[in-house]
């Protein structure tokens, strides 16, 4: 055999060994015949491979009494493979503007820790030893005994390969080194992406549930966006900021965005940050006084307060709402007429009403052209405050564990 031809074979069954351990993860348990078929691959190939990772202690099974074979007569159940789910630790996080979220997770999230912190994110090397400081902590409490990797979910454009922040508009970030600053704090290997693709990878990789080969997820706060996942990849485009839809412009000589300082961006008309800013100016003016009541009740402004208001039926508050909600569905609406999408997962709390749920789809469904109106499915997600650490640590498991990344680990 020529030195080609083995570097050939290696690669082969790398890639061979990545496609069992993600069907084993998404559908497992499952039986090896199943494997095989999803694969196209004889059985031979996959029995090896199922074997080493038994012998790694990753994959387990029923165990068979000596001498008994395997069933292979029709009717009788098939033995299934699924991974020990505390073959490896991982720990998930989101950084937002105002808050951070951890997730300490074995491979199944079976036995996941959380944890939430307010905190102001503006200040990059404030932030970098927070997070690193926190892993140590958590680290500290579970005493992880196999932690493999972290993930980081972030807002901006992220280079994922290279693990740099290349800008953060929000707080004028330009080419922060996150992965590599916190691998060196941490020791730890780390993979670095936007804080919406994450959750996207996370819906992809959700155990047992069927997700198409095309989907489109919407989320809305801070600021909004839209990321594709188009089988199985992530659509980044050249500047890895694919899917950030809240600076298309929906309003010519409309308010200034805070973030990319255009006029008539949709962040500046439906993002929470701007809603609430809305809603901040008409109770200054005195507009919105049932607003400004629940505000000083709770001695805080944010959407469980906008949205009491909009239930008490305070009109400008509606009025702002509704607006939001419209200009969401044309976005949308956009964002299907030009990729048609199978399914779009909406993750908005604004959303989280039915009567802006109703109004949001019926706007959809109205700007959507031709065979694409009735043909796109709508999945709303309920509030989560750790859907997004969920999800980067399940970019963590991706990385580190299916697709055996290596980073060197830095001390």
């Amino acid at each position: 055999m020529t030195r080609l031809e083995g570097l050939n074979l290696s690669k082969a069954k790398r890639r061979n060994d990545t496609s069992i351990r993600e069907i084993i993860y998404k559908y497992g348990p499952v039986s090896r015949a199943g494997i095989a078929s999803m694969m196209e691959l004889s059985m031979p190939t996959i029995t090896t491979g199922v074997a080493e990772m038994i012998q790694d202690g990753l994959v387990y099974e029923p165990l068979l009494s000596p001498g008994e074979k395997e069933p292979i007569l029709p009717g009788r159940p098939a033995k299934l493979v699924d991974f020990v789910s505390g073959a490896s630790q991982y720990i998930g996080i989101e950084v937002a503007p105002k808050r951070c979220t951890f997730c300490l997770t074995d491979l199944r999230f079976s036995r996941a820790q959380y944890l939430q912190e307010a905190f102001d994110s503006s200040n990059y090397e404030a932030l970098v030893d927070y997070l690193a400081a926190k892993v140590k902590e958590l680290i500290k409490i579970h005493r992880p005994s196999r932690l493999a990797g972290i993930g980081i979910g972030i807002p901006g454009f992220v280079d994922r390969n290279q693990g740099v922040v290349r800008s953060y508009g929000r707080f004028g970030w330009r080419d922060k080194p996150l992965k590599q600053d916190m691998m060196r704090k941490t020791g730890l290997p780390v993979c670095l992406e936007n804080n919406v693709r994450v959750r996207v990878i996370g819906e992809d990789m959700r155990q047992g549930v069927e997700r198409p080969d095309t989907f489109a997820y919407l989320y809305v706060s801070y600021g909004i966006a839209c990321p594709l996942m188009i089988r199985n990849s992530l659509f980044a485009g050249k500047s890895a900021g694919a899917g950030e839809i809240g600076h298309m412009i929906m309003e010519r000589g409309g308010p200034r965005c805070s973030v990319c300082g255009k006029e008539g961006c949709l962040d500046a008309i439906a993002s929470e940050s701007s809603v609430l800013a809305m809603a901040k100016q008409l109770m200054d003016a005195g507009k919105a006084p049932v607003m400004a009541s629940l505000v000083k009740e709770s001695g805080h402004l944010g959407m469980t307060e906008l949205l009491q208001a909009q239930a008490q039926d305070e009109k400008p508050i509606c009025e702002i709402i509704d607006r939001a909600v419209d200009y969401l569905g044309i976005a949308l609406s956009n964002v299907i007429n030009f990729m048609t999408p199978n399914l779009v997962i909406v993750d908005a709390r604004l959303l989280s009403v039915p009567e802006n749920r109703k109004r949001f789809s019926d706007v959809v469904s109205e700007h959507l052209f031709g065979l694409n109106d009735g043909a796109v499915r709508l999945e709303y997600k309920e509030p989560d405050a750790f859907s997004g650490c969920r999800g980067a640590a399940a970019f963590a498991i991706r990385q580190f564990f299916i697709r055996q990344q290596q980073e060197e680990r830095k001390e």
